[in-house]
C-alpha cells in the first residue's frame, strides 16, 4: 500500500510520463569538483545524460528533497550551500525523466573560528597533573556544534568541546586540533597546540642577589621551578650543615623573600598535587661593620723572587671578639686559617691578588666584609741598579752628584765604586749607605750596586765623569779668511791657554760626520761638506778624565769652486779716459772676500793677445797711463778666480783733419749769417733817411726783426764761450757765443740752431780737429783747453777760406 502511494506521488510530482514499478533508462550521473564548499566559495556539480535536459535536487536534515534548479540545457551547476544533491535528466522529445543520480554530500565551510586551549595553560605538564583540552568556536552565533578532534594519540574521538586528561603521562604529549560541525556546515581546523608532559620531577632553583648580607641590610632570595609558572613556594633555613631545616615561609604565591639573617637556605615549589624537588642550598653570610685590612711585611712595592713575605689580616674594632680568619687569592693554593700568611715570593706570586676577612668563632655565618685586595709585584730577574749623574763633567772647582736606584723600587742600601781607567780595579768610595746620592769632585769611571736584605742587585752601567780644568781651549784657523773656497787647504789648531807645562791630548768635534784627529792640528781640504761648526778641547795625557771645557765653536763658510760658484774677479776704473799727461787707477777685487793676490792684463785690441802688466801682487790697485783693453784675476792659495770683465781705457788727443768738409761748411755758413746781419744794420741806419712809405714799412719790419733777434742774444757780459765735449780723444763743439763787449755780432737763433746740429770728427794723435765726421757735439765742456785749441784751428782755417773767396 505504501509502495503504491509512493509511486502515485512520484507520478504526479516528478514524472507524469512514467508509470510505477517500471525502471527508466538511462540513469543520470552527478559529479562534483569537490565536496566541501570553502568559506565564501562554491562547488560545481556536473550532471551527465546524453541528449537530455537537466534538473538538480537538494535536501538537508531539516529540508526535504526539493528542486534546486529548473530544467535547463546546462549539465553544470554552481552551488554555495551544503547538503545532499541528486540530479536527473529530461528527454527533450518525450519529456520523460531519467532516474535520479546517486546522491553527493556537499559540506559548507563557515567563517567561524575554532581554537584549542589548555586549562591550566602551562607550556610544560608534569606526570600526574590534570589537564583539560578545550575547543572553542567564536563568531557566527551558532551554538549547536558537534566537535571533531585531531590528536596524535587519541584512542577515542570525542564529539564534545572538552577533552579531559587525568593524571597525565608522557603518552598524552602531542599536537591537538579541533573543528565544529553543524549539519552540513563546517569550521576550519583550529591551529595546532602542542602538549608536553614531562616524566621528570620538576626541580626548584634558588637564586640570591647576594650571598653576603651587608651590615644593616638584607638579601633577596628568588625561587623558581624549571622556568614554568603556576607554582607556590616554601623557604627553609638551617643554621649549620648538621642542623634541621626550619620553615621560614610556606606555600606562598610570591617567588621572592627578603632575609636579614645568615644561614643555609633552600626552597621548594607546589602546583596542585605536584611538589617539586628541593632546590640546592645557598649559604648566606651576614656582614658585620668591622673592617678587615691586610698589611704586608716588608712593605716594598717591588718584590724580588726569593724574599720572604708576611701578610697579616687585622680586624678593626674587633678586639673583644674571637675571630677565625679566612684568606682568598686569585691563584689556586693552600690558604691558611690563621691571622698571618707567610710565604716565599716566587715568579708565580707575581700579579696575584690577596684578600682576607674575619668570621665570628661563635657564629661562622657572621663575618666581616672581604678586605681590599693587595697585589704583589714579583720580579724573577735579578734587579738592575741604575746610576745617574746630574752632569758628566765636573766644572772647575765644582762637583757632580751621582744618584743610584734599583728598578725604581725602594728599601735598598747603596755602594759606590770608582776606577781611574778601564783596566784598573774598582775602589769602594762609599759602602752600604742608606742615601741614594753621593757628591764627587774627582773624574773617573763610576758604578753602583744595591742591597735589600739578602738580595744584591746587578752592578749599574758605568758612567764616565770628566773633570774640567780652568785652562781654556781656543781654535785658530789658517788661513783666517771668513769665506773659504772649495778645494783650499784649511788648518785648524787647538791651543790651550796657560797649558804649556802640561802634556795634552786633543779632541775635536764638528757638526759633520767624519774622522776626527786626536792631534793639535786638524788639516783638511775644504769641500761642501766642510761647512759647519768646529770645537776642540784638551785632555791631560796623564789623567784622561781631566780636560778643558770645549772651546767656543768656529764656523767655516765654504763656497763651491765649480761652474757658477767659481769666485769672480771684478775690475773697476776710476775713469775710462786717460787725460793728457795723466793716468787712471784700476782696482781688482774678488767677491768682496779677502786674502787674494792680483794679476793685471792688457790688450791693445780685441784680437791681440793679453800681456801681463803686473803678476801676483798683494796690492789690489794699479796705475796706468796707456790706453788699451784691461782685465784682472785673483789667486788665493791654490785657487784662481775667474777673469774679470774687460774695461777699455782711452787716451786724450786732437789734430786737424784736412779732408773734412763739414767744419768749413759750418764756418762759412756762420760767416755768411754775420755778413747778412751787417748789411741789414747798414740798411737800417741809412734807410731811415728815405721817405718812401714802402721803404718805411720795410724798415719797421727790420726793427721788429732786430728786437726779436736782440731778445734771443745773451744778455750777460760773459767772455767768448765755446762748448765742447771730449769723448776719448774726439773734439766736439756745439755753440759759439760772442759777447757784446767784443764788438762782434752774435748769431741769431737760426744760426745757433744750425750750428748746434753740426758734427765734427774725432781727434786723436794721427788726425786733426777738422777731419772727423759724424761725431756728437753734445755736452761740450766750454772751459776745455782742447776745445779752445780746436775752435782756434777751425776758425783760422775758415778765415783763410773766406779771404780766398773774397
Amino acid at each position: 500500500m505504501g509502495h503504491t502511494l509512493l509511486c502515485v506521488l512520484r507520478l504526479f510530482l516528478l514524472n507524469p510520463l512514467l508509470y510505477c514499478g517500471h525502471t527508466q533508462e538511462p540513469k543520470a550521473t552527478l559529479t562534483a569538483d569537490r565536496t566541501v564548499i570553502p568559506a565564501g566559495g562554491s562547488v560545481t556539480l556536473t550532471c551527465s545524460v546524453q541528449d537530455w535536459k537537466y534538473q538538480l535536487l537538494r535536501q538537508t536534515s531539516d529540508i526535504p528533497k526539493t528542486l534546486s534548479s529548473e530544467v535547463g540545457q546546462s549539465n553544470s551547476f554552481t552551488i554555495s550551500q551544503g547538503g545532499i544533491y541528486n540530479c536527473r535528466g529530461l528527454r527533450k522529445k518525450t519529456n520523460a525523466f531519467t532516474s535520479e543520480s546517486d546522491p553527493i554530500t556537499i559540506e559548507e565551510t563557515v567563517p567561524d573560528e575554532a581554537t584549542v586551549t589548555l586549562q591550566p595553560n602551562w607550556p610544560l605538564i608534569y606526570r600526574g597533573e590534570n589537564i583539560t583540552v578545550r575547543c572553542e568556536i567564536q563568531g557566527g552565533g551558532r551554538t549547536e556544534w558537534t566537535y571533531e578532534w585531531k590528536a596524535d594519540k587519541l584512542d577515542r574521538r570525542p564529539t564534545h568541546n572538552e577533552y579531559r586528561i587525568t593524571a597525565a603521562t608522557e603518552s598524552d604529549s602531542g599536537k591537538y586540533s579541533c573543528r565544529g560541525r553543524n549539519d552540513y556546515l563546517l569550521t576550519e581546523w583550529s591551529k595546532v597546540i602542542t602538549l608536553t608532559v614531562s616524566a621528570n620531577t620538576p626541580q626548584a632553583s634558588l637564586r640570591a642577589d647576594s650571598t653576603v648580607i651587608p651590615a644593616g641590610g638584607s638579601v633577596t632570595l628568588t625561587c623558581s621551578v624549571d622556568g614554568s609558572e603556576g607554582w607556590r613556594y616554601s623557604w627553609f633555613r638551617r643554621s649549620s650543615e648538621s642542623s634541621a631545616a626550619q620553615t621560614i615561609r610556606d606555600d606562598a604565591a610570591q617567588s621572592t623573600v627578603s632575609i636579614s639573617e645568615g644561614g643555609i637556605y633552600h626552597c621548594r615549589g607546589r602546583r596542585g598535587n605536584i611538589f617539586s624537588e628541593n632546590s640546592r642550598t645557598v649559604r648566606i653570610e651576614k656582614t658585620v661593620s668591622n673592617k678587615a685590612v691586610i698589611t704586608q711585611r716588608p712593605s716594598w712595592s717591588q718584590i724580588i723572587s726569593g724574599q720572604v713575605i708576611t701578610l697579616t689580616c687585622e680586624i678593626q674594632d674587633g678586639a673583644d671578639t674571637e675571630w677565625e680568619y679566612e684568606w682568598s687569592s686569585s691563584r689556586s693554593e693552600t690558604r691558611p686559617y690563621s691571622q698571618h700568611w707567610v710565604f716565599t715570593a716566587s715568579a708565580s706570586s707575581h700579579g696575584v691578588l690577596y684578600w682576607c676577612r674575619g668570621n665570628k668563632k661563635m657564629d661562622p655565618d657572621t663575618s666581616t666584609a672581604w678586605s681590599h685586595p693587595i697585589t704583589l709585584t714579583v720580579s724573577s730577574n735579578k734587579p738592575q741598579a741604575s746610576l745617574r749623574a746630574d752632569s758628566t763633567v765636573i766644572p772647575a772647582g765644582g762637583s757632580v752628584t751621582l744618584t743610584c736606584s734599583v728598578d725604581g723600587s725602594e728599601g735598598w742600601r747603596y755602594s759606590w765604586f770608582r776606577r781611574s781607567s778601564e783596566s784598573s780595579a774598582a775602589q769602594t768610595i762609599r759602602d752600604d749607605a742608606a742615601q741614594s746620592t753621593v757628591s764627587i769632585s774627582e773624574g773617573g769611571i763610576y758604578h753602583c750596586r744595591g742591597r735589600r736584605g739578602n738580595i744584591f742587585s746587578e752592578n749599574s752601567l758605568t758612567v764616565r765623569i770628566e773633570k774640567t780644568v780652568s785652562n781654556k781651549a781656543v781654535i785658530t784657523q789658517r788661513p783666517s779668511w771668513s769665506q773659504i773656497i772649495s778645494g783650499q787647504v784649511i788648518t785648524l789648531t787647538c791651543e790651550i791657554q796657560d797649558g804649556a807645562d802640561t802634556e795634552w791630548e786633543y779632541e775635536w768635534s764638528s757638526s759633520r760626520s767624519e774622522t776626527r784627529p786626536y792631534s793639535q792640528h786638524w788639516v783638511f781640504t775644504a769641500s761642501a761638506s766642510s761647512h759647519g761648526n768646529y770645537k776642540c778641547r784638551g785632555k791631560k795625557k796623564m789623567d784622561p778624565d781631566t780636560s778643558t771645557a770645549w772651546s767656543h765653536p768656529i764656523t767655516l763658510t765654504v763656497s763651491l769652486n765649480s761652474g757658477a760658484n767659481t769666485p769672480q774677479a771684478s775690475l773697476r776704473a776710476d775713469s775710462t779716459v786717460i787725460p793728457a799727461g795723466g793716468s787712471v787707477t784700476l782696482t781688482c777685487y774678488v767677491d768682496g772676500s779677502e786674502g787674494w793676490r792680483y794679476s793685471w792684463f792688457r790688450r791693445s785690441s780685441e784680437s791681440s793677445a793679453a800681456q801681463t802688466i803686473r803678476d801676483d801682487a798683494a796690492q789690489s790697485t794699479v796705475s796706468i797711463s796707456e790706453g788699451g783693453i784691461y782685465h784682472c784675476r785673483g789667486r788665493r792659495g791654490n785657487i784662481f778666480s775667474e777673469n774679470s770683465r774687460t774695461v777699455r781705457i782711452e787716451e786724450t788727443g786732437c789734430r786737424s783733419e784736412k779732408s773734412s768738409f763739414t767744419a768749413p761748411f759750418i764756418t762759412g755758413l756762420v760767416t755768411g749769417i754775420f755778413l747778412i746781419i751787417f748789411l741789414l744794420l747798414l740798411l737800417l741806419r741809412f734807410g731811415k733817411k728815405i721817405k718812401n712809405p714802402h721803404w718805411t714799412r720795410f724798415i719797421q719790419f727790420l726793427n721788429i726783426s732786430q728786437d726779436s733777434a736782440t731778445e734771443q742774444t745773451v744778455n750777460q757780459d760773459d767772455p767768448q764761450v765755446y762748448s765742447s765735449l771730449v769723448h776719448g780723444d774726439v773734439c766736439l763743439y756745439e755753440t759759439m757765443r760772442v759777447s757784446a763787449n767784443t764788438g762782434r755780432a752774435q748769431p741769431t737763433d737760426e744760426s745757433s740752431n744750425m750750428t748746434s746740429s753740426v758734427q765734427a770728427g774725432g781727434l786723436d794723435e794721427s788726425r786733426g780737429c777738422d777731419d772727423r765726421k759724424n761725431s756728437d757735439y753734445s755736452n761740450v765742456n766750454p772751459s776745455s783747453a782742447l776745445a779752445f785749441q780746436c775752435m782756434r784751428e777751425i776758425h783760422q782755417q775758415n778765415n783763410r777760406r773766406v779771404v780766398k773767396r773774397v
